[in-house]
């Protein structure tokens, strides 16, 4: 594919989780993760290592492999123009065919899948969850209990059992797809290294497991309550639905009908304000999902009206309105052209045996255009899958759960009278953010100043006071249409008094949970549901500031200023939204996620170190909850937001000024100016650090599944960082960061969430380190003097030559890359902070005169004194 300026190597291996019996769970995870430790020329060490990565041009991310129910493949995004990195993944794929396994090996990469397992989900909601899964269809693969027990007692025979089954030659299709104009010979290399391969026949002992769907057709598991939390009164409903249609339509057509099923179900579930989703059959299933949360008051009612929203669409179908609306959502989509579908495209072929036809994506564009309302209501007639095949239920601890009979009987009495065609009602249907008398009130405000900062960023300001950093680039790829705004205040939770501090904390949070201007909080939902931003709305406040994050697109521009605009000007706080929304924040608090438990962790590490005052744990979150007042929350939001002059906006993307300019006048311009509060960055410099100690243990009153770890230095006061520092400290994060993956992929931790990096503290006014891990807990003392030592070595100067140069490498490629001459995390924190701001050019220049006597001397300077402490979290086990 010339053009595509992109190169994937990819190894296909028609095995996973639904290969597995039993005894072999997570067997096919595991040789996809022991491929990267037990290959001949590429071991786990070699392949992660910043020279590796540098000598053969491979950029970060791009080596992966993942498992899925079917199938287990190794992409390799390869540099299109390097011979030798084409030939290094050839080599590195062909010795996924001939791993040899240790014992030592396996229980390495078991360790590591399972933080992997903990990090991605495995609390205990998501635990009971998975249970509840694998109790319904024997196929799943669940991480319940007895996972991480059942992991780590895996033996070198059954490893070695499952690889000799499962990789055999005739299970591996090796995939190349494109830009390959820049490496010659590609046909040869590829002959010399897999035309060499030969695969000896081995005596394979147990007869292959093929995937079935074997339903149980009812279960009930309770949730566990977890000391020291708020009841969790919430209820998980799942069921796995089927239609014993069979089509003659392609799986590609079908994918396309099935996109836009779902996607009316799910509008007219949202109209109903059903917390419930659905997932369509994937590759050769016939089954799809229907999941909900609920409560047990709205248990039958809600059970009822979903399955009458799925009668109602399979006897007549969906509106023309409604089919104009998915069709072009889904046409929107689905990607027709580019390596990437190209890539899919092979994979869906040798896994599902799906098709290749010329102009494939064409020609299913255009079999949608055509397609007529009736043509698409009878396949929905046919194929809109209702005949329940299994059902499951997850209750809180002393709710009786219904039984079968019952929920037999619920939908009886649901679909017991006709079902009346459906119309969309006149009061739900979407309004827009603002009317068209609202918007004809805004005058566009001409700018008071226009300034270039660099080619491609401007800073435009209001007499007002607002500013708006103007960050002109085109994204590229699938981002290409992406546009961001971020908007900030100078002022924080420090500016009020302590007595207020929880209401002023929730007040972002609940700024629009009743609504905005006119709307009410249902007629927003509705309104935002037409958007490509609804869930990409991220309002947050620290000590020292404020502010809202907006992810969209060029298309929606003008309504994401819209909404930016009424949320500063006309927030609807109110009781209704208000008790809505702590409801959500109490079904949150009860599902401990990695994320949670470390929100958690470094709340309590905030508050040891005497930071301004943190937001509560989950532990008191509930008590917290009652002493928020809204309308206290409402005074302190108009105080934090209410003078255009403290409002910064970053705004970035591609929009020509014609179109940008006029919009950006009639919204932002029109921000009002009241009177600002005499605060500005509150109570810094007022704490004291405690005593240091060398290790602080936090625990938790829930279950923790492991522990995390974070190693804190606080350095020496600098009130002003220079451009030399700024450039020496993103160094140094660099090379913390390549070492403490050391641990994981030469010394043999088990790892999966690490990262290590300097910054520069506001609060303390001093740069800080930080280490941050999740380990196994008979590892933490072992890893707390690695950490140690690794201090002690950048101390002393003991630092890796030739890894610091292929980090400076990394470090300046990548910021070649870089669309424009700084980056918006740059350009934040100049107007936030007055931090430097350093161009491409002087960063590439300095950076490479960076040696490791440079490294010492600022570890020397700014840390050899430091405050140091190393802190755990562990739970109530």
């Amino acid at each position: 594919m010339p053009g595509s300026h992109s190169l994937e190597v990819k190894l296909i291996v028609k095995t996973g989780l639904y290969y597995e019996y039993p005894h072999e769970k997570e067997i096919s995870h595991l040789i996809e993760h022991l491929a990267f430790s037990a290959g001949e020329h590429f071991p786990d060490w070699k392949v992660h290592s910043q020279k590796f990565m540098s000598d053969y041009g491979f950029k970060q991310g791009s080596i992966q492999a993942y498992t899925s129910n079917l199938f287990t493949y190794y992409p390799l995004k390869v540099p299109y123009t390097n011979q030798k990195a084409y030939k290094a993944a050839l080599t590195f794929l062909a010795d996924i065919t001939h791993l040899q396994f240790t014992l030592a090996k396996i229980a390495q990469e078991a360790g590591a899948i399972e933080q992997e397992t903990l990090y991605r989900g495995g609390d205990n909601i998501n635990f009971t969850r998975k249970k509840m899964l694998a109790s319904l269809m024997d196929t799943t693969q669940p991480n319940n209990e007895g996972f991480i027990k059942h992991l780590r007692g895996l033996s070198l025979q059954e490893v070695q059992a499952f690889y000799n089954r499962e990789y055999k030659a005739e299970r591996m299709v090796l995939t190349i797809v494109g830009d390959t104009t820049g490496i010659s010979g590609i046909k040869k290399e590829l002959k010399e290294v897999w035309g060499a391969l030969t695969f000896p026949e081995i005596k394979v002992l147990v007869a292959r497991k093929k995937p079935s769907h074997a339903f149980q057709p009812w279960s009930v598991l309770t949730k566990q309550a977890i000391k020291g939390m708020p009841d969790d009164t919430t209820i998980d409903w799942v069921a796995y639905m089927t239609d014993d249609h069979k089509d003659t339509l392609t799986a590609d057509q079908q994918g396309f009908l099935t996109k836009g099923m779902l996607k009316v179900i799910f509008k007219r579930c949202r109209l109903k304000q059903l917390e419930t989703g659905f997932s369509a059959p994937i590759g050769d299933q016939t089954y799809a999902t229907w999941y909900m949360i609920t409560s047990p008051v709205k248990l039958k009612e809600q059970l009822q009206q979903v399955w009458m929203i799925l009668e109602q669409l399979k006897t007549y179908g969906m509106t023309q309105k409604e089919w104009e609306e998915v069709r072009q959502e889904v046409m929107k989509s689905t990607n027709f052209v580019g390596a990437r579908y190209w890539s899919d495209q092979l994979n869906n072929y040798i896994v599902y045996n799906e098709p290749l036809p010329e102009q494939k994506g064409i020609r299913l564009k255009e079999w949608g255009e055509h397609l007529s309302l009736e043509q698409v209501n009878r396949w929905i007639k046919d194929h809109l899958p209702v005949k329940p095949l299994a059902r499951g239920i997850i209750v809180p601890e002393g709710y009786k759960a219904p039984k079968l009979q019952q929920l037999e009987k619920w939908k009886r009495e649901a679909l017991h009278t006709p079902i009346p065609v459906y119309q969309i009602p006149d009061a739900i249907k979407p309004k827009p953010l603002m009317s068209a008398v609202e918007q004809k009130r805004l005058s566009p405000v001409p700018f008071l100043k226009v300034d270039s900062l660099a080619p491609g960023i401007k800073v435009l300001a209001w007499s007002s006071g607002v500013k708006v950093i103007w960050y002109s680039y085109k994204p590229q790829g699938n981002l290409k249409n992406r546009v961001l705004i971020h908007g900030f205040s100078q002022h924080g939770t420090s500016c009020f008094p302590d007595a207020f501090f929880i209401s002023v904390s929730n007040s972002p949070f609940l700024a629009d949970a009743g609504g905005l201007g006119s709307l009410d909080a249902h007629e927003l939902k509705n309104s935002l549901a037409t958007t490509g931003f609804q869930k990409n709305i991220r309002p947050y406040i620290e000590w020292d500031e404020a502010g809202v994050r907006v992810n969209g697109t060029s298309e929606d521009i003008e309504s994401m200023l819209q909404y930016l605009y009424l949320y500063l000007t006309k927030p609807a706080f109110n009781a209704s939204g208000f008790a809505h929304w702590k409801e959500k924040e109490k079904m949150y608090m009860n599902h401990l996620s990695a994320t949670a438990i470390s929100e958690d962790f470094n709340t309590c590490i905030a508050n040891y170190l005497h930071y301004p005052k943190k937001y509560a744990t989950r532990t008191n979150i509930e008590a917290a909850l009652k002493e928020t007042d809204w309308q206290e929350a409402q005074r302190a939001f108009a105080s934090l937001y209410g003078n255009a002059a403290d409002l910064t906006f970053i705004v970035s993307g591609y929009l020509s000024e014609q179109k940008m300019l006029p919009l950006l006048q009639k919204y932002i311009g029109n921000l009002p100016v009241t009177p600002s509060l005499a605060c500005k960055n509150g109570n810094a410099h007022k704490s004291q650090l405690p005593k240091a100690v060398s290790l602080k243990v936090f625990k938790a009153p829930y279950e923790v599944k492991d522990r995390k770890y974070h190693w804190y230095t606080i350095g020496k006061t600098e009130t002003h960082m220079s451009k030399k520092t700024y450039m020496e400290m993103v160094v140094l994060s660099a090379y913390l960061n390549e070492k403490v993956g050391d641990f994981r992929f030469i010394k043999g931790a088990s790892l999966y969430d690490k990262k290590a990096y300097a910054i520069y503290d506001e609060y303390w006014k001093s740069f800080t380190i930080h280490v941050e891990l999740a380990c196994p807990k008979e590892q933490v003392s072992w890893l707390n003097e690695e950490v140690k030592g690794l201090m002690h070595q950048v101390e002393l100067g003991a630092i890796d030559k030739e890894l610091l140069h292929a980090l400076v490498k990394k470090l300046q490629r990548s910021k070649a890359h870089q669309p424009l001459q700084y980056s918006k995390l740059q350009l934040y924190n100049h107007y936030k902070y007055d931090q430097p701001l350093v161009t491409k050019e002087e960063f590439h220049r300095y950076i490479a005169t960076i040696t490791p006597e440079i490294l010492q001397q600022v570890y020397q300077k700014y840390f050899k004194k430091a405050y140091r402490t190393a802190f755990i979290y562990t739970g109530n086990q």
